[in-house]
């Protein structure tokens, strides 16, 4: 029990640095997101500005949808281990499936999305 308790920890503790430890290993990527936040000095009247703001909203959604996926595929993915290995496995190891099944389906979530909407067509 106890090491199920530790590891869990553990996963919290890592689990927000993530970004930091990818950004190692993918630096090109971190300079993306880097410049996505850094303000960037415009001209007055320069037509970038326009497509600046669509491309930083569309980004945005995308982002926010990532998130809400993640945390709640994660948060499910986890209690159904709980519930299906037990307290000592599913608290122990099952934070570590849930949170690589919640990584993969928060970047595939405009899909998953569609799919959903589409089931939903069919119900009504």
């Amino acid at each position: 029990m106890t090491t199920g308790i530790a590891l869990s920890i553990a996963g919290f503790i890592i689990l927000p640095f993530l970004p930091y430890i990818f950004s190692k290993f993918f630096p090109r990527a971190n300079k993306k997101v880097r410049d996505f936040f850094e303000p960037k000095e415009t001209l007055v009247g320069e037509s970038s500005e326009f497509d600046t703001m669509v491309s930083n909203s569309s980004s945005t959604v995308y982002k926010v949808g990532c998130w809400i996926t993640g945390v709640l595929v994660f948060l499910g993915s986890w209690i159904y281990a709980i519930a299906t290995y037990g307290w000592f496995l599913g608290i122990a190891f099952g934070w570590f499936p849930a949170m690589i099944i919640a990584f993969i389906s928060a970047f595939i979530w405009p899909i998953l999305a569609l799919g959903l909407i589409g089931l939903i067509a069919l119900a009504v």
